[in-house]
């Protein structure tokens, strides 16, 4: 009996020890190397077989073999050879990435300036890293410190950046900075000897950003951070950036001009990747002001109401309509957003603050069930659940705007289109009363009805339909699919968002659109225009080769729930074998 009571407890101690490695955050790479209050950050576990996994999988296979992609590698290449970066060094990536790797940029504001470190833990393929680098970017001693031989080398042509590497036990150390790199590059010696201050792994802000580490079998591949607070700091050298890129890829440019302008409600985003059972993350992103969005997780009563073989959907919690309306005024989308919202509720003789929002309930649900290509235009079959606190309030707006839009025109150059104009009708479907907008347009039938508590409005009269049955359990919902529901088992079962998207049908919808578009853009390109011509010829080409590619993926979804300033996003995404 003695014996079996030991037996019992140092199997009991074996459970508990085991929980506890289980439960540890898994160690984020070399971030315990780099100085603390990086900008941004990302670390790679294996990443050498990663890229060569990819390389050989059938979907870049597929995707590197296509036109578009061709040219843009060439393009990479050229700007590449612009920048004096030799093209043979490309081949290195796999060495790069090695066992391990990671790369942080740091901003103006550290205290060795506008820098990028590295750390690559290679192994047998090291001595091979550092040969590279020694004869294509010009590497030769520069002294050393710590014990540690360090070298200079050099990047891009006009102007040539300096930075310096060392060898450092079965790691490479590198740093490039605009105004001291050896600085840089003894703060990640004095770190590795722990003769420094504080590291990444401790900064308090990058902690809280990467969020919870994700559960898997294994150690995640993948972690990333960035602090949109701190790069929106450093405008100035963005813009320079900017002016850059110009040269080369004005619509580039013209988005990061865009996202300079933009200031958004962000402090950072953060999160782990895993390949388990296809790619699985866990994602945070941390808010600046926290409480105006803030909705309680909890189940997400509308799944219930989203129809089985729905092409993609999200469900959310709205938590106060009026709070998050009066932040995204003064944020984001203020200025274009505000211009629509006028243009609207002008032409419809509606107010948003004073005829919408009081009516708005805490959750609602927008969802794509198709797009057909067969007609002149693709027509989406599309519908948006929303709970409602006032059931008439909800349906007397929505018919002032039908009635609305069915009276004539008082432009007589619109007056040609008067048959176009549509007028209301009402039927009854499974005990609830159906408005529709009917034009005499085959598929577009604008329709909405309230069925309990919550407003039912499609792009079409079949989409109220079925969304009504699936809610009323005369037709099967969303829950039923077991696509769906295995991607759910790693989800909280209390959320503030899921969203889901068949990687099946998507693609399928995908292709027919890029099909009919490429035909109304090939029927209106005159035939002289021939380099146009043949580029929407090499765009067919390639359409039947990119989405056949994209059949590796079957599903993904997305669930977040928010606590305090985080979100947090749980990410689900399978793959066929």
């Amino acid at each position: 009996m003695k014996k079996f009571s030991v037996l019992v407890l140092v199997i009991l101690i074996i459970c508990v020890v085991f929980l506890i490695i289980k439960s540890r955050a898994p160690e984020i790479p070399f971030a315990a190397l780099f100085p603390e209050g990086a900008v941004a950050y990302l670390g790679v576990n294996d990443g050498a077989k990663l890229a060569d996994d990819i390389e050989k999988s059938g979907f870049w296979r597929g995707l590197s073999g296509t036109g578009c992609v061709k040219e843009a590698a060439k393009s990479a290449r050229e700007g590449l050879r612009s920048e004096g970066i030799p093209l043979d060094s490309l081949k290195a990536l796999d060495i790069l990435l090695g066992e391990k790797s990671a790369i942080a940029l740091y901003g103006r504001e550290s205290r060795f300036g506008l820098s990028v470190l590295a750390a690559v833990k290679t192994e047998g393929d090291q001595e091979r890293l550092l040969a590279r680098i020694r004869n294509e970017f010009r590497g030769v001693p520069a002294g050393s410190y710590g014990g540690m031989e360090i070298y200079s080398f050099q990047i891009f042509a006009l102007p040539p950046i300096e930075g310096v590497y060392a060898r450092a036990g079965e790691n490479c150390l590198f740093a490039l900075s605009l105004t001291n790199s050896m600085d840089a590059l003894r703060e990640m010696i004095d770190l590795k000897e722990g003769r420094a201050r504080k590291p990444l792994s401790k900064d308090e802000t990058f902690r809280a950003g990467m969020g919870k580490p994700l559960q898997c079998g294994s150690a995640p591949t993948g972690y990333a951070y960035l602090n949109l607070r701190a790069l929106h700091k450093e405008a100035q050298v963005l813009a320079l950036l900017e002016n850059r890129i110009r040269q080369t890829n004005p619509s580039a440019a013209e988005w990061l001009s865009q996202f300079l302008k933009t200031r958004f409600p962000v402090i950072s985003y953060g999160g782990y990747f895993c390949r388990e059972k296809g790619f699985a993350a866990t994602l945070r992103t941390r808010l600046e002001q926290p409480t105006v969005c803030a909705a309680t997780p909890r189940r997400l009563n509308l799944l219930s109401c989203v129809p089985a073989g729905t092409v993609a959907f999200t469900d959310f919690q709205i938590g106060d309509a009026a709070a998050v309306w009066g932040a995204c005024k003064t944020q984001v989308m203020a200025t274009p957003l505000m211009r629509l919202l006028g243009d609207v509720q002008a032409r419809y003789g509606i107010n948003l603050e004073k005829d919408i929002l009081p009516w708005v309930g805490e959750e609602a649900a927008l969802l794509l069930s198709d797009i057909q290509t067969g007609g002149l235009l693709p027509i989406a079959k599309a519908g948006l659940v929303v709970s409602v606190k006032d059931r008439v309030a909800a349906q007397k707006t929505l018919l002032k705007i039908m009635e609305r839009i069915c009276q004539p025109s008082a432009d007589a150059a619109q007056e040609t289109w008067t048959f176009l104009k549509p007028h209301v009708s009402t039927h009854e479907h499974a005990g609830e009363e159906v408005r529709t907008l009917s034009y005499p347009l085959p598929g577009f039938s604008p329709s909405f009805a309230c069925m309990g508590n919550y407003l039912v409005i499609g792009l079409d009269r079949a989409s109220v339909e079925t969304i009504i049955d699936a809610g009323k359990g005369n037709g099967r919902s969303v829950l039923a699919e077991e696509k769906f529901a295995s991607l759910m088992r790693r989800a909280p079962k209390e959320l503030t968002q899921v969203s889901y998207f068949d990687c099946d049908r998507l693609r399928e919808i995908g292709e027919g659109v890029a099909n009919w578009y490429l035909a109304i853009k090939g029927f209106a390109t005159p035939p002289e225009e021939k380099e146009r011509a043949d580029r929407i010829a090499r765009m067919k080409s390639d359409i039947p080769r990119i989405f056949a590619a994209l059949k590796v993926f079957q599903a993904a979804l997305v669930a977040s729930t928010q606590n305090g300033d985080a979100i947090d996003h749980s990410v689900a995404i399978r793959l066929r074998d």
